[in-house]
């Protein structure tokens, strides 16, 4: 595991060192979250880096036991976005970010992004309170479509952005609704089953709710830094599974 953690680490920095080499210049872009637009400009392209820590348990409900943890992994993180046209940036590997609607208090966007058997899609409104306060509501559809599973996770959620100063942010973000799962192939396999101890159904169904809390510093017109710390509660009838990730991120703008 240690060895593991280790590659990992020295692969964030390699991937680090590499795209710091980019001479390509960048172009007009804000310091402050707040003031950042909901697409990349046409003359920025964003590489996002990181490495996370994710431990998974389970709270049952039937029992005093209290929760036990499930397993536990580290992971790296990454993701590139580039402006494309003056209102859409394209997501990597198949996706955009499409800024519908901006004046100077209220903006419109529609992101979505796919690879392969999952896909996202997102609707999010920005109301610009103040030059240091941001309210912003979304809705986000979650789908992953596999041969042997298939789910889904819909949630309505508000992210709040302070910005403290020119250079940090604090951003507390909630989410609330429901994620479901089933398998067609596992009740086309135990159907014809006679047997009365076998539950034939493998549809789940549970009432999802989030908090993270982002905490992001522009470190120069090419960095940002940003820490992320998320518990993410999936309640089911007789049991919930709780899922806490932190992970240390880097944006670097060219």
């Amino acid at each position: 595991m240690k060895t593991s953690s280790n590659q990992i680490i020295l692969l964030i920095l390699l991937t680090v060192v590499c795209v710091s080499c980019s001479t390509s210049p960048k172009g007009e872009y804000p310091s402050a979250k707040i003031d950042r637009p909901y697409n990349l400009p046409v003359d920025v392209a964003k590489v996002t880096v990181g490495y996370g820590h994710t431990k998974v348990s389970t709270e049952d409900e039937s029992d005093n036991l209290g929760s036990s943890e499930d397993y536990s992994k580290n992971s790296l993180q990454a993701g590139f976005e580039d402006g494309v046209w003056k209102n859409v940036s394209w997501l990597y590997p198949i996706g955009i970010r499409w800024t519908a609607f901006q004046n100077d208090s209220h903006t419109f966007g529609v992101s979505g992004v796919t690879l392969l058997l999952a896909s996202s899609i997102s609707l999010d409104y920005w109301y610009r309170m103040s030059e240091s306060f941001s309210l912003r509501p979304f809705y986000k559809n979650q789908r992953m479509d596999t041969f042997i599973i298939d789910s889904s996770r819909d949630t309505m959620g508000l992210e709040l952005i302070y910005q403290v100063n020119e250079k940090f942010s604090v951003s507390p973000i909630y989410e609330v609704g429901r994620y479901s799962s089933d398998s067609e192939l596992f009740e086309t396999l135990f159907e014809d089953i006679d047997e009365s101890d076998i539950d034939a159904d493998f549809y789940s169904d549970g009432v999802v709710r989030s908090v993270t809390l982002e905490l992001l510093y522009n470190i120069n017109e090419r960095w940002d830094i940003f820490l992320l710390g998320t518990q993410d509660k999936v309640i089911y009838e007789d049991y919930t599974l709780v899922t806490s990730n932190t992970s240390l991120n880097f944006n670097y703008f060219y």
